[in-house]
Parts: structure tokens; sequence; C-alpha cells
């Protein structure tokens, strides 16, 4: 059974991936095989005996000592990525708050509490709502500095939106982005493709087996279907594919 102290809130999703039967994950371990945190400072931490590795739910490690760690042979783990979409998410709201000033709106309606009359709020709404409107994103230029886990994750969100996210404006860094991108397309389209190609293949066999041995070769009945030699019938389903 191994002991997991934990520091800070942590996700439930994480932690449910521990199993009762193998893990006990509390926040009062007295004797913790492992640290588990996000935020928390470890460097005036006091470091039991039994500590085996320390794993911080986020990629920096600038919070834990890891060269002295290291020295008292306690591994050090982080994981880079694992709130990369959320990040994404939050630039995504804030450049959408930026380029339509939602938040100047909604502080502007706030201010308007002491007006009663339905007719005059609406006729004032009318006349200033203009002020608010801000600008569309599409077709405007994205620029990001990094193309790690969170960056790439901007820089698609940002095509996706019809925003310009090239090269020729940003340098080399939105080339790197944008073979990135093609490459995972291309990768993606190549093994559909296979899957496709197998299919076909199959479907032959199928059609092979219903219509028996032609040939005269050696055939076998297995569960009803007939089966020709294995080696054989790949070489003439690849011809005629």
């Amino acid at each position: 059974m191994y002991k997991v102290r934990t520091y800070n809130a942590l996700s439930d999703k994480g932690l449910s991936r521990f199993s009762a039967d193998k893990y006990v994950v509390s926040e009062d371990c007295a004797v913790p095989d492992a640290f588990m945190l996000r935020s928390q400072k470890l460097h005036t931490e006091v470091v039991p005996d039994s500590l085996l590795a320390v794993a911080r739910a986020g990629a920096g490690v600038n919070n834990i000592p890891v060269t002295d760690y290291t020295q008292q042979g306690i591994v050090v783990f982080n994981t880079p990525g694992a709130n990369a979409n959320a990040v994404k998410e939050l630039i995504v709201a804030g450049l959408l708050l930026g380029s339509r000033d939602i938040y100047g709106g909604m502080t502007y309606v706030q201010e308007l509490g002491h007006i009663d009359d339905s007719a005059e709020m609406g006729k004032l709404l009318e006349k200033e709502k203009k002020r608010f409107a801000g600008t569309e994103i599409v077709g405007k230029t994205l620029g990001v500095v990094g193309l790690g886990a969170i960056g790439s994750m901007v820089a698609r969100a940002g095509m996706d939106l019809g925003m310009n996210v090239d090269s020729r404006y940003s340098g080399r860094i939105f080339e790197v982005a944008s073979n990135f991108l093609k490459n995972a397309i291309d990768a993606k389209s190549s093994k559909i493709d296979k899957k496709l190609k197998m299919v076909d293949l199959q479907l032959k066999k199928l059609k092979l087996d219903k219509e028996g041995n032609k040939d005269g070769s050696p055939i076998e009945e297995s569960d009803g279907f007939v089966i020709s030699d294995r080696n054989e019938l790949m070489k003439k389903l690849l011809k005629k594919g």
C-alpha cells in the first residue's frame, strides 16, 4: 500500500485514478511515499525518510528544490500540458472580451440601476450600444510567442476563428506552427486512407470466400467460412487493389 500526501486543491478526476486497494491519498499522511501538489512551496518542508517521489500538477518546478531532492534520491515529476486546454480557453476568452469590450458593456449596464422606465432604458441602450460593439477578430493577425502545449493550441484556435496566424508577419515561429498543423492533418488523412484500404481488402476477401476456391488450391472450413491460404490470398487481393 502506497501513501500519498497531497497539497493544495487537486482535481477529483485525477485523484480518483488512485485505486483504494493500492493507495492511501490524504493531506495528513504521516509517512508518505510521495508528495502530490500544485503551487505549494516545498523549500522549507520537512522531508520524511519515506519519501520516494514528488509529483507536481503543472509544468514548472520552481516551487520544488529539485537539486536537493535529487541528491537524496527523490524523483521529481511534472505534468506539462495537463492544463494546456484550460489556459487556451482563458486566452480565447480574454481575446473576445478585449475585442468586443464585453466588460465595458457590463459595467455600463450596472450603472443604469436608477432608471425605472423601460421605454427610457430601451432608447438609451439603443443609442449607447455602439460604444461597446468592438471589432470582429476574423481577418485579424494573431501573434503567439512560443509553440509549446499551450501556444500550439492557441494558434490552432486562432485559425479556427478565422484569424491570420502567418509566418510572413511573425517570423519563423508561425512557419513551424503551420508545418506542425499540416503534418498532423496529413498523418490523420494517411491513417484514414489505411483504414479504408483495409476495409476494401476485407470486403474483397469476403467476396472470394463466398465464391469459393476456384483455382483448386487447398481450402479449409472454419465456422462456416471458406478460407484460402492467407499468404496467397493477400497477394491476390493486393494485385486486384
